[in-house]
């Protein structure tokens, strides 16, 4: 891995204070806790080395995937100035920030990177990624505790994203980074949760997005053609509450009490051309426009360009003023259009939680590409919890080997974004709902995952 990289972590940090902190190998973003509660995860990544009961050194390996010369104007561009005294010019920020005694592990591998474990409002989760781009354009969270402004005395729960984006990681970051605060926002107006906050929540992301769309396109138009799928699980009294805009799917897994089946229920309605009812509601909605859907490839796709019909961002779609010059030709279409082509509504389903419901897998369509919803309850339900996120997205890849009549051990030497050719980006979150509403509330819990790695130049 190369020489280790000295990190002086400015810490003097009061109680109220938190440090918001990064992996540079694309893992998870921790949130809210004092830096001695870190030490649980002292030496389980392979980018990382903790020193010291209170963390006041950080060593991290070389990051072969980096130029160092270009790992600190990355890392300021996306986040802005770190709170670190950085040494020998370089940026590897690997410091984790995370809620109580709620995450035993950390582990880091080479496809399936990131394995989480943790007890929360709602008992249990797993969570897991599969990289294939060079840089992860899936971003993800988990929030678990009060879900409006208001605190203890609004709506609590648990907030779940899984936020598959495309042309780039910027529209999933966004939305990372506003989703929920929108949400709470809202969930305090209303005093409570419901899908027209949520549907609200999804509204302000996307104006929010297009405002940074608005300032940047002159000098940067390729920003108006990154967008992201967007699936928001809210877990409140006794309710699911799923909002979807794009291809990622929440599967619940419901358990037969009379025979100990398990049972899979898409709770999630899905918006990809490749789906003959999305096809119909495109050409009714756009009767002025005969190629709203193409054929393209032997692959759906609106006005020929993309599969999803539903998305946040893709501006160059949905408003007119950013599908022209400075675009890129290959993104211009030749018809003008007065009406967006692409809707960032979701939709919305609601479940009140019943006995047999035991779990819910929330994941991008890279896993769902490769395995059926009922292979995945299944396989959940059969196996051990620990681990079982990291197990769907090796089933997954080992399908996608299948499929191109390789082994799964020479899909994992082969490096990101040639991989991409092979499968997608998988992002996989279980939640297991073990617990009965109105039982003691849990520790206030947030966890984001992000990609942050890119390879070297060639």
């Amino acid at each position: 891995m190369g020489k280790l990289m000295q990190i002086q972590v400015s810490l003097g940090i009061t109680a109220s204070v938190h440090v918001r902190c990064f992996c540079a190998c694309g893992g998870f973003v921790f949130n809210g806790a004092s830096p001695t509660q870190l030490q649980g995860l002292g030496g389980k990544c392979i980018l990382q080395r903790w020193q010291g009961r209170e963390l006041k050194r950080l060593y991290v390996d070389e990051n072969p995937f980096i130029e160092r010369e270009e790992n600190y104007e990355i890392y300021q561009e996306i986040y802005g100035d770190p709170i670190y005294d950085v040494y020998e010019d370089d940026v590897r920020i690997v410091d984790f920030i995370f809620n109580e005694d709620s995450f035993a592990n950390l582990v880091c591998a080479k496809i399936v990177q990131h394995k989480i474990r943790g007890k929360f409002v709602h008992d249990e989760f797993r969570a897991n990624f599969g990289q294939a781009n060079n840089l992860l354009e899936d971003q993800s969270q988990l929030e678990s505790g009060p879900l409006s402004t208001h605190g203890s005395g609004g709506p609590y729960g648990t907030f779940l994203g899984v936020y598959d984006g495309h042309g780039g990681p910027e529209t999933s970051r966004f939305i990372n980074d506003h989703m929920f605060h929108h949400l709470k926002r809202f969930a305090a107006e209303e005093e409570c949760m419901s899908p027209e906050v949520i549907k609200k929540a999804f509204q302000a992301t996307e104006e929010g997005f297009l405002s940074i769309v608005t300032n940047q396109f002159q000098t940067r138009p390729q920003i108006a053609t990154v967008g992201s799928c967007c699936l928001v699980t809210v877990i409140c009294d006794g309710t699911l509450y799923v909002a979807n805009a794009g291809d990622s799917r929440a599967v619940l897994g419901q358990v037969m009490k009379a025979t100990g089946d398990v049972h899979a229920t898409q709770l999630s309605d899905e918006h990809n051309a490749s789906i003959e009812s999305v096809r119909r509601e495109l050409q009714a909605l756009h009767p002025d426009h005969p190629d709203i859907v193409v054929l393209k490839h032997n692959v759906w796709r609106v006005k020929g360009i993309i599969q999803v019909s539903r998305s946040i961002g893709d501006v160059y779609l949905k408003r007119s003023e950013f599908n022209r010059e400075p675009l890129y030709a290959k993104f211009r279409l030749r018809a003008p259009f007065s009406r967006p082509l692409l809707s960032a509504e979701p939709a919305v389903t609601v479940h009140r939680l019943q006995e047999q419901d035991k779990f819910i897998i929330c994941a991008s369509d890279g896993l769902w590409e490769h395995m059926s919803n009922q292979e995945a309850v299944e396989m959940v339900q059969s196996h051990p919890r620990n681990g079982i996120a990291k197990r769907l997205v090796k089933m997954a890849l080992q399908e996608a080997a299948k499929k191109r009549e390789m082994r799964y051990s020479d899909l994992k030497k082969i490096e990101r974004g040639v991989r991409r050719h092979f499968h997608d980006d998988i992002t996989v979150i279980v939640v297991f709902l073990d617990a009965k509403p109105g039982e003691l509330r849990g520790p206030v819990v947030s966890v984001r995952g992000a990609g942050v790695s890119i390879p070297k130049k060639t």
